[in-house]
């Protein structure tokens, strides 16, 4: 478990980004950076870390919950995220090894997430911003999860059987 997969998390947000980072660099993955002028990539392994996910494809699409209906953004944001060539060289990877059988009955387990998700969004007082702001970055994530009202999935709550393919992380 990462630190930031725990609610009382005292890591600042860019200290869970750089524990983020390491998690997958220690997992012999690329970690992508942001072109100038942007906050994209940041943004998006900032989400990470406020909801306290990791990055197999089952959590991934229980952040896109969190973010499609927890956080403030527009379909320019997301679209300049999703557009980026190493973003979409890797969708059509996963697709491809995976199959897109795979991919539906991914959908259909992330049922119950997607409620939970729903559930614990009740709670939330503000949404969070998709773009992260840089004084965002050294406030600590309990900080900001009480601050926006935050309360992340459980270990058991994330626990779904996971697809494994050549990207998984097995640690």
């Amino acid at each position: 478990m990462l630190d930031f997969q725990n609610q009382e998390c005292s890591l600042t947000l860019k200290e869970g980004v750089e524990h983020y980072r390491a998690y997958l660099m220690k997992n012999g993955k690329k970690v992508l950076d942001d072109q100038e002028g942007s906050l994209t990539i940041l943004s998006h392994d900032a989400t990470h870390v406020i909801y306290g996910l990791d990055t197999s494809l089952e959590e991934e699409q229980m952040l896109n919950f969190w973010v499609l209906f927890g956080a403030t953004y527009t379909w320019k944001e997301i679209m300049a995220y999703n557009g980026r060539e190493e973003v979409s060289d890797f969708t059509k990877d996963i697709l491809k090894e995976v199959g897109l059988i795979n991919m539906v009955m991914l959908t259909i387990r992330s049922i119950i997430p997607f409620f939970q998700v729903l559930r614990n969004l009740r709670s939330k007082k503000k949404k969070w911003p998709f773009v992260c702001l840089n004084e965002l970055m050294e406030i600590s994530v309990t900080s900001l999860r009480e601050e926006y009202g935050i309360k992340i999935l459980t270990p058991e709550e994330r626990d779904v059987k996971k697809i494994h393919w050549s990207g998984s992380i097995l640690e």
